[in-house]
């Protein structure tokens, strides 16, 4: 599919912004371009998601992160889009309003090209230094990778695929164990995974002050023809699966760079009977472990296998090469307990037949 720019009847001097956006990542870069309202912005609009019901019944409605950010800005109304169709409606308001940019941010969503059309530059903030980790989740893999470096890159809006446009500007690589020396900045939700957290709140960081060197430097008007060098790979969406723990090839330390970058793992139970979830054909119920951490302890059990310590009233968990110590889980359909409560309700919750193995799958 070719793709041309409409053409411009002259040179802009000030821009007004349509800035798409929606989590914590994106937040810093809103900030960063209010920051130049009256300088090389004159207008700068929010479009992001509608707010979702959630919790329980659906009784909280709940905005997405950036939503109260730009409130708190002053910015004007929040735009809401959630679909193709939504998007293609704000044409209307590029041409009303002269929108010249549009910057989209952790969007989440393809925008389309008949929107783009519409203006005559374009840039994305993502947090990698591309072309590797393209996709929709490069700080998590950054993390479960245990990269050294990570880094935050700039680039043009392509209007058929995500993270396929111009490289406009990158940072140097950024020491992944420096900036995880930072803290958040962000109000993240409890229970948000805390490493995850930390960087995606530094790379905004990073990302904010990069975008206002590019537009007060106007690099957006003939991006430079840059050729990173990492090699190319693909950040996938993280999905629930990715939290279980694979006791046969996976360690305690393993573990717990999942419980800080995608949050509480989990395991399964055999349980007499449950019509709703099988692993290989056998009944399961999950249990989620929400405070563990690694022992130095020889391993004395084959790989998924747990013993109970009622003196120290933990459960120690064989791992691929080293023992887990779990001090909070939660078996499915209960709360959080400590590990003697656990035990305690073992058998009613998994049945008389399978309570005794001691063994998560």
């Amino acid at each position: 599919m070719s793709f041309t720019r409409r053409s411009i009847g002259r040179r802009w001097y000030s821009l007004n912004v349509l800035y798409f956006g929606s989590d914590e990542f994106s937040v810093h870069s809103l900030r960063a371009l209010n920051e130049l309202k009256g300088q090389s912005i004159n207008k700068l609009q929010l479009v992001t998601k509608p707010p979702k019901w959630c919790g329980r019944s659906k009784s909280i409605k709940k905005d997405v992160p950036i939503a109260n950010t730009a409130h708190q800005l002053g910015l004007p109304p929040t735009r809401h889009c959630d679909s193709y169709e939504d998007m293609l409606q704000l044409i209307d308001l590029v041409k009303v309003h002269k929108f010249n940019m549009i910057v989209a941010v952790s969007f989440g969503k393809l925008i389309p090209a008949q929107l783009l059309e519409q203006v005559p530059y374009s840039l994305n903030v993502h947090p990698s230094l591309l072309p590797r980790y393209k996709g929709a989740s490069p700080i998590q893999y950054t993390l479960l990778n245990q990269d050294k470096y990570a880094g935050v890159t700039i680039q043009t809006l392509h209007p058929c695929k995500f993270d396929h446009g111009t490289i406009v500007a990158q940072t140097t690589p950024l020491k992944v164990q420096n900036l995880l020396l930072g803290s958040t900045v962000c109000d993240f939700e409890p229970g948000y995974p805390r490493r995850t957290a930390i960087l995606m709140d530094q790379l905004g960081l990073q990302g904010g002050s990069l975008l206002k060197r590019v537009i007060n430097k106007k690099l957006y008007t003939n991006p430079p023809a840059l050729n990173p060098p990492y090699n190319p790979c693909y950040a996938s969406k993280i999905t629930s699966e990715m939290r279980r723990l694979n006791w046969l090839k996976e360690t305690a330390e393993t573990a717990m760079t999942k419980l800080e970058t995608l949050g509480p793992p989990y395991a399964f139970k055999q349980v007499d009977e449950n019509k709703t979830n099988t692993v290989e054909g056998v009944p399961v119920k999950r249990v989620i472990f929400h405070n563990f951490e690694k022992v130095d302890l020889l391993p004395s059990s084959k790989p998924g296998e747990f013993t109970y310590d009622d003196t120290n009233q933990c459960i120690y968990v064989q791992c691929n090469s080293d023992i887990m110590r779990v001090r909070e889980l939660q078996f499915e359909g209960f709360k959080i307990e400590k590990p003697v409560q656990f035990m305690k309700s073992l058998r009613k919750r998994c049945g008389t037949r399978t309570y005794q193995e001691h063994k998560f799958l």
